[in-house]
């Protein structure tokens, strides 16, 4: 459930905020002056749209023709990996 707060009213409770973000993964919306400024998510959360947004951008690369794909063997060299 995502919970919109302004930012004076947010100062004293943070650590609470922060702590229910990590634990329920809660987005908490802080706002000043009405308008929103700041989210507070869950590191976890936050891992996890990094990773849909790299498999996105990955899948847009290939669908352009952009993607450069690198043979099984070269990777194993380049990590020195004997084969």
């Amino acid at each position: 459930m995502a919970e919109s707060l302004p930012l004076a009213a947010v100062v004293g409770p943070l650590h609470s905020l922060v702590r229910r973000a990590a634990r329920m993964r809660e987005r908490v919306t802080i706002t000043d002056q009405d308008e929103p400024s700041a989210v507070v998510i869950s590191t976890d959360e936050l891992e996890d749209l990094e990773d849909a947004l790299a498999v996105a951008e990955a899948r847009l690369r290939a669908a352009r023709g952009e993607s450069h794909r690198i043979p099984h063997a070269e990777v194993k060299r380049r990590l020195g990996i004997d084969q």
